[in-house]
């Protein structure tokens, strides 16, 4: 005959020191799991911010669905006389990190290629300038990666640097 198993002791309570740990460790690894998923979905977001290897043309998007719209980001339109030097008058581009970029100026393309960061020394291009015209328009995969200037100030668009964009500067007194 076998004897029933001997009842177990209740566990000793907790000191309130013991649960302030506990609630510590529990804690941290909450904090740990909001940090690695936030990189994780920076991580995901430059991936599939990635520019495409192709540009989509209408046989390569799915039927029905619209084309992209493009935001355009205007500026007011320069006096006839700039107001700043001639040294720094027109558009300027430099990239923080190698991007592919178009220019266009007044509708004939200027520049269609890969910008180098300007601490790349073994690229040629690494900052472009263009003089003022009636229309400038600016294709770029990542506004994060490149410095834009026009007529000496600073351009920074808003909304999504990281995906494709096209700007457009517009000088109505050229027009």
């Amino acid at each position: 005959m076998s004897l029933p198993p001997p009842p177990q002791a209740p566990p000793p309570p907790q000191s309130s020191e013991e649960r302030l740990r506990t609630a510590l460790r529990v804690f941290a690894a909450a904090a740990a799991m909001v940090i690695i998923t936030l990189l994780l979905m920076q991580i995901i977001h430059r991936v599939t911010d990635a520019p495409a290897e192709t540009p989509e043309t209408p046989e390569t998007m799915a039927e029905g669905e619209p084309p992209p719209v493009e935001p355009v980001a205007e500026l007011p339109a320069a006096p006839a006389a700039p107001l700043v030097p001639d040294s720094e008058s027109g558009l300027r581009i430099s990239a923080v990190e190698p991007v592919k970029v178009r220019v266009e100026i007044d509708g004939v393309e200027r520049y269609d290629a890969v910008l180098c960061a300007s601490l790349d020394t073994t690229c040629e291009e690494r900052v472009l300038k263009f003089p003022l015209a009636a229309e400038m328009a600016v294709e770029v995969a990542d506004l994060t990666r490149l410095r834009v200037s026009y007529n000496g100030a600073r351009v920074e668009p808003l909304g999504n640097l990281s995906a494709s964009r096209r700007l457009v500067f517009i000088d109505d007194a050229r027009r």
